[in-house]
């Protein structure tokens, strides 16, 4: 855009000339007339002439004695119009003057609108598990001490080798025989079968009835809780060379590591017997064998087999507007304090099947084997950082699972009750305990609230712009989607530049749906036909800055399934050209235009001073920038004969472009020209300065 001042200069010249010129003279003697010929005068004088003037001296020359003579003279010659007036043809010289173009230089704006950080509330749980009913292994079988025939028949009277009528269902005196268990002690029962086997290898049949009773070392009978006493009845007789077994309950009993077996009954209960008096005889027993199996023990002192606690639980997140489907863990942490309550040494195995560590498809749970020492608390931190939390959306929970195995004590005994345990605290949280558990990827439902960006893009000038219509000039939008991993339930982005006005009065507003990359939205707008209506900033009195704004909105869909890299963002960057503009409207800040030419003189006549006798200065202002201005005129070859002062003056120009014809007589004025050369033209310089005031809106 030029904004344009168009003068035409038109001089009209009258002018006058003088000269004054001094020559010298000379003279030869004895007598010679010399001519002298001058454009302005011409004057004849003889050496008869000269010798009347006192100023003619006669000066010694050379050795012979001769003379030569000479003299000054001075004529005045009187001033003289060379036809009375020397005439200039008018001259004609028109040029124009432009104020400097507003233009608001290139800018670059970038922003990034960022998704909420997003993250689940730290979670911990208690879990105390009890060891619970304990299985012991099987006893080795315990055989009592033989009972022998003469405990039970007396055979005193009969001889030796005689016979002896052994009547049916002779009773036996009660048999008190002592059995000890190398496996437990004081074991008090769940569950349990004691085997009594009864060898029979006396000559005649044992029973039936045969009881036998247990009793504790004190002779006590053992009861359990229910108040069965440990016996078995023996309810059919036992041949000779045959065995028989009954079992005794152990449920709710308690039984100690040594007992005694407390046997009665008859003998030959299913009638009389004969048997011969002899050592054979008299020494032939029977035995009570006793082993305890399936045992299931509350509590007991014992070789302890290994045992196992299976616990599977949950930890329900805390509610929330998220909902994690899979979420790669950005930062996060697995804390585990474990007390071993047992009085063996243990293993924890802890699978979290919500915690996936695998970097390939599919799922590999979180697993770890952690060493529980007898009696001794263990805590164990893990990093989480790059595994992935894993859940149905619907149901937000952590799943996990461990088993305890306990050590085989064999041969020790250890004290060990079903209610001893292992106490396991399980906490996740982020970085510091308290801290959410943060994540950088996240596929599953977001509740985001709009993405709000509000910005500003500098357009500052040196003029202060109210209003300008744009010309030429180009903003290209190019927006990019790093956070979405898949095109599946975009977001959509609305940005709005209001100080932007199209011929429709519309502010610029674009509305896009935001694709992930590699895809680029690219919006290119031609600016040519918009109004700039710029927001201002006064700092100083004297100082200000111009600016647009901006307001970018990101909407995030809600309620939907969508993948997100939440380190990514919603990228904008607005590249505004330069931007020229045809119509301004404002406060310009411009320095005076100075504006310096020449009028050539092409005139045979060279001039060193000239005195108008008539002519003028004639100025055409146009303004075709519609702003107000003053314009200061001045020719520097033109003195004013008053004052001595090159010819200036200033004209306010108003905004029409009506041109302003301004007259400015030569009359008081003389053109004073040096001659340099006289093959060159001669040059009358002129300067024209406009200036505009930077107060006041136009």
């Amino acid at each position: 855009m030029k904004n344009i001042f168009s003068f035409l200069l038109i001089v009209a010249l009258l002018v006058t000339g003088s000269c004054t010129m001094k020559l010298p003279q000379e003279s030869d003697m004895p007598s010679w007339t010399i001519n002298l010929e001058i454009p302005l005068t011409e004057t004849t004088v003889t050496a008869a002439d000269l010798l009347e003037d006192s100023t003619f001296v006669g000066v010694p020359w050379g050795t012979s004695g001769d003379s030569i003579f000479a003299y000054q003279d001075e004529t005045e010659i009187e001033k003289v119009e060379v036809g009375d007036q020397l005439n200039i043809d008018d001259i004609h010289q028109s040029f124009s003057q432009s104020i400097d173009d507003v233009r608001v230089k290139p800018t670059v704006k970038q922003f990034r609108s960022e998704l909420d950080a997003v993250g689940v509330d730290p979670v911990s749980q208690s879990v105390r598990s009890e060891l619970g009913t304990i299985s012991l292994d099987d006893t080795d079988p315990v055989t009592t001490d033989p009972v022998v025939m003469s405990d039970i028949i007396d055979f005193s009277g009969v001889p030796e080798g005689s016979q002896k009528t052994i009547p049916q269902a002779t009773p036996i005196p009660v048999i008190y025989r002592d059995v000890s268990f190398d496996d437990f002690n004081n074991a008090d029962f769940k569950n349990g079968n004691l085997d009594i086997t009864i060898d029979n290898r006396m000559f005649v049949e044992l029973g039936a009835p045969l009881t036998i009773r247990l009793l504790k070392s004190d002779s006590t009978v053992i009861v359990g809780s229910d108040g069965d006493s440990a016996k078995v009845v023996f309810d059919t007789g036992i041949p000779r060379d045959n065995s028989d077994t009954k079992t005794i309950s152990l449920a709710n009993k308690v039984l100690p590591e040594a007992i005694i077996v407390k046997i009665s009954g008859v003998i030959s209960g299913s009638g009389a017997t004969d048997v011969t008096n002899n050592a054979t005889t008299r020494n032939s027993s029977f035995t009570v064998g006793v082993q305890a199996k399936n045992l299931e023990v509350i509590s007991a002192e014992a070789i302890v087999p290994s045992q196992s606690i299976d616990t599977a639980d949950v930890i329900v997140l805390a509610e929330s507007d998220d909902k994690v489907q899979s979420a790669r863990i950005l930062s996060g942490t697995l804390a585990i304090d474990i007390t071993n309550e047992l009085s063996v040494n243990s293993q924890m195995e802890l699978t979290i099947t919500s915690i996936d560590i695998s970097d390939a498809a599919g799922i590999q749970a979180f697993t770890q084997i952690i060493n529980l020492p007898a009696n001794q608390s263990v805590n164990e931190v893990y990093d989480l950082d790059d595994a992935y939390l894993v859940m149905d959306v619907t149901d937000q929970r952590v799943d996990y699972s461990y088993r305890i195995t306990t050590e085989d004590t064999n041969p020790n005994r250890v004290q060990i009750s079903h209610r001893d345990g292992v106490a396991v605290d399980i906490s996740m949280y982020g970085e510091n305990p308290g801290s959410q558990i943060m994540f950088s990827e996240f596929e599953g439902i977001v509740s985001q609230e709009p993405i709000v960006e509000n910005g500003e893009i500098d357009v500052s000038t040196d003029s202060k712009i109210t209003s300008a219509l744009i010309s030429s000039g180009t903003m290209v939008i190019n927006i990019r989607n790093t956070a979405n991993i898949s095109d599946q339930n975009v977001p959509q982005l609305t940005l709005d530049i209001p100080e932007f006005v199209d011929q429709s009065s519309n502010a610029i507003h674009v509305v896009r749906n935001l694709f992930p990359e590699p895809n680029t939205t690219t919006i290119v707008i031609d600016m040519a036909g918009y109004t700039l209506y710029p927001n201002t900033v006064d700092v100083q009195p004297d100082s200000f800055t111009q600016h647009i704004s901006y307001s970018s909105t990101v909407t995030v869909p809600s309620g939907v399934i969508t993948s997100y890299d939440l380190q990514g963002a919603y990228g904008v960057d607005i590249d505004v050209s330069e931007l020229t503009f045809s119509e301004v409207t404002g406060y310009f800040s411009q320095d005076a235009i100075v504006d310096r030419n020449v009028i050539t003189l092409d005139e045979a006549t060279k001039i060193r001073e000239a005195y108008f006798n008539d002519g003028e200065l004639q100025l055409s202002i146009t303004n075709n920038i519609g702003a107000v201005a003053d314009v200061k005129f001045r020719v520097n070859e033109l003195i004013n004969t008053n004052t001595n002062q090159a010819l200036m003056d200033t004209f306010h120009v108003t905004d029409s472009n009506v041109p302003i014809i301004a007259t400015i007589p030569l009359s008081n004025y003389k053109l004073a020209l040096p001659i340099t050369d006289i093959s060159l033209d001669q040059e009358i310089h002129y300067q024209s300065t406009v200036s505009m005031p930077s107060d006041r809106e136009m």
